[in-house]
């Protein structure tokens, strides 16, 4: 089923729907793949064969085939509480010219993928990684971890700079600056939401002292009373 789903011409190709001159790493290829077919196709086996491992081994294939080249950098991992660290390496890679040139060879010859992807489907992917990021940065706030929850914000601007770093983008200047404003005003929002949930601690803090004195103010009172009686 795997070797039939994911050859290397059907691989190769959602690759270049998804990122097209963009960069991509088997981990991220893994996460998009899973957004994208697992809910078209009910098979127990397919989580398996878009495991990370089993891409990192596809896009392995496709660059010794000489389709993808490929740099090696470092990766970062977070602790805790949000700090970034060192923790081994990873492969970028990204489509080739002989690639682009196989694809076009390919599209000559009408071979479709089994499994096209409309391009409002991979628009929804990425969206929705940035908005599983922007939730994390609202779920930080609200657990009152603003270095986390920075950290977040800060990967929402990387995926940015990812996203209209290919020479396409570039053309179009006005989307990218429309697209930096919905995420700051989407930020606007999370520092109000933010300021919200202060505010309401400190009423609770106030109220519950509002309490505790007219406690003592009613016994005072019953004090006095009992005194006088």
């Amino acid at each position: 089923m795997g070797d039939v789903l994911l050859d290397f011409r059907t691989l190769l190709r959602l690759l270049a729907e998804l990122y097209h001159d963009d960069e991509f790493d088997s981990r991220t290829v893994s996460a998009d793949l899973q957004a994208i077919l697992l809910p078209r196709r009910k098979d127990p086996g397919l989580l398996k064969r878009l495991g990370p491992k089993i891409i990192s081994n596809d896009l392995g294939r496709l660059y010794r085939m000489g389709f993808l080249r490929r740099r090696k950098v470092s990766r970062d991992c977070k602790n805790k509480k949000g700090k970034t660290y060192p923790c081994g390496y990873k492969y970028l890679y990204r489509i080739n010219q002989q690639g682009w040139d196989y694809l076009n060879h390919l599209a000559k010859e009408k071979n479709k993928s089994a499994y096209p992807i409309p391009a409002e489907v991979v628009d929804e992917v990425k969206a929705a990684r940035l908005g599983l990021e922007r939730l994390y940065a609202l779920q930080a706030w609200q657990a009152d971890m603003p270095a986390l929850s920075r950290a977040f914000l800060d990967d929402v601007h990387g995926e940015i700079d990812g996203k209209f770093s290919g020479r396409g983008y570039r053309h179009f200047p006005l989307k990218r600056i429309l697209f930096e404003g919905r995420i700051t005003c989407w930020m606007i929002l999370s520092e109000l939401q933010r300021e919200i949930i202060t505010l309401q601690k400190e009423l609770k803090e106030k109220e519950l002292i509002i309490r505790e004195l007219k406690k003592k103010l009613d016994g005072t009172k019953n004090k006095e009373r009992s005194q006088t009686g």
